[in-house]
């Protein structure tokens, strides 16, 4: 790598490109499906995105990840026959409807009964497959575009996607949750009536020809299905290890996480010697190493930590994505099958990650559940020299709103039902009665032992006068 490579590599990304190196509409429509997959299904448990503010369930996420995987499996597997049937404007449309559709009922799966269950299966199905067809429509947009182009794209589409992210999150509920739902369907929109995805107004650039599809799935969604499934892991480790709520790890992190990978992508294409996602892969991965070191450094910072850590997996999300349009437009490979294996393994990765970080997250989780269970016990056991806490009682339906306020510290909140703190403290107060009447008990027989052993002296005194009087005579 050398600046002295910066003009050169500027004046052939430039001839590549034709002198556009940007689609403005094509990065804003990427950018908000990526937005509503970091709103939505960044990780287990890690969306607010219902009318009441409250989580959705883990096993929500799980339903929507599989349906996705099925999704773009399902296509790499039937191939041309997905794409003929992609040509069809109600099956195109499918996509963005269901995904919308599907964001609403999600909202709703926090209602109380049948009627909660229900629309969290049906929201997290429909949201899987709406949005792989859409991840499709996006990865056949880019497979016929310059690997240049692609460079430049995606990982300002990741940045924006970041920052939709960030300045969702801080709207109410019931906003968050209506703008959300219109992610993928404005993202829809520019995907398939202006950039015209799988219509016959445009034509691949290049046609694809046939490859080995196991051979292909063994080598690249291999190595995508252990970066989700560390992503995934390693997430959980994370927020376990430093107590973090998946709220402020995100909030403005991902967005300087998204700002940092800009600069490496950037960086690396720019200074490197050659034009290849290789090129840049190589340099990104000594960059990320180094970052990943600096975290101990950094212990106590937690939004230095926090940019650090999404920083890692957010550039590989980036150049897996950049490394799958390249390998299909340099070797003229179908778009269907290349995102549907590579995208679905790193999903798959995803999945098995995030599995296993509920599963580890429970055992910790039911290890600690009698530390956690009192208050009193809780705050015995976390307060060590030179901490505080706060206790305070706070009526909410939205859990966001109190944690931006303690959002620029370092701090664990951790949320008890107020009828079993006060059942808690009156228990606590006729125990400290109980203890209070034991010690006056002990006390008074202390006293009684004690007056027992100084009559006893007394006793023995007199009697040794006696004694003593008796020799004298």
């Amino acid at each position: 790598m050398n600046f002295c490579n910066i003009k050169e590599n500027l004046l052939a990304y430039r001839a590549e490109t034709g002198g556009h190196p940007l689609g403005l509409d094509r990065v804003f429509g990427f950018a908000l499906i990526r937005a509503w997959v970091y709103l939505m299904f960044v990780g287990a448990a890690a969306s607010f995105m219902t009318w009441s503010g409250e989580a959705i369930r883990p096993a929500f996420f799980l339903v929507s990840a599989g349906a996705l995987c099925i999704a773009l499996f399902g296509s790499a597997l039937t191939g041309d026959r997905f794409v003929k049937l992609m040509l069809h404007p109600t099956a195109r449309a499918a996509g963005p409807t269901l995904t919308g559709v599907g964001t609403v009922l999600l909202a709703s799966s926090g209602a109380e009964g049948m009627i909660g269950d229900v629309c969290g299966i049906i929201g997290a199905i429909t949201t899987g497959l709406g949005s792989g067809i859409i991840d499709l429509g996006y990865g056949e947009l880019y497979r016929n575009e310059p690997p240049g182009r692609t460079t430049f794209e995606v990982p300002l589409a990741f940045f924006l996607a970041a920052v939709a992210y960030s300045l969702t999150a801080m709207l109410p509920p019931v906003t968050s949750c209506v703008l959300c739902a219109l992610l993928p369907v404005v993202s829809g929109w520019i995907l398939f009536v202006q950039q015209h995805a799988w219509s016959r107004k445009r034509q691949p650039t290049v046609r694809p020809i046939e490859f080995d599809l196991k051979s292909f799935a063994w080598r690249i969604g291999l190595c995508a299905c252990l970066v989700g499934i560390a992503d995934g892991m390693v997430r959980a480790a994370f927020l376990s290890s430093n107590n973090l709520s998946i709220h402020l790890l995100l909030q403005w992190p991902l967005a300087g996480a998204g700002l940092i990978t800009m600069l490496i992508v950037y960086g690396a294409a720019l200074l490197g010697s050659e034009q290849s996602t290789r090129t840049i892969y190589k340099a990104a991965i000594v960059v990320m190493a180094f970052f990943f070191m600096l975290l101990p450094i950094f212990t106590g910072a937690q939004d230095i930590e926090s940019v650090l850590a999404l920083t890692g997996y957010g550039t590989f999300n980036v150049l897996i994505w950049m490394l799958l349009a390249e390998i299909s437009a340099n070797y003229r490979l179908s778009s269907t099958r290349v995102f549907g294996i590579g995208w679905g393994m790193v999903t798959l990765g995803v999945l098995l990650g995030a599995s296993i970080g509920l599963l580890t997250g429970s055992i910790m989780d039911a290890n600690d559940a009698d530390d956690n269970s009192s208050l009193i016990l809780y705050g015995s056991q976390a307060l060590g020299e030179g901490k505080t806490a706060i206790v305070a009682l706070v009526q909410e339906s939205d859990e966001k709103a109190f944690d931006l306020r303690l959002a620029d510290y370092r701090c664990t909140i951790t949320r008890w039902d107020a009828g079993e703190i006060a059942d808690e403290a009156e228990q606590a107060e006729e125990q400290q009665k109980q203890l209070a009447k034991e010690a006056r008990e002990k006390l008074r027989a202390q006293k009684k032992a004690d007056r027992e052993k100084e009559r006893a002296e007394k006793r023995a005194a007199i009697h040794q006068k006696f004694e003593d009087f008796k020799a004298r005579l």
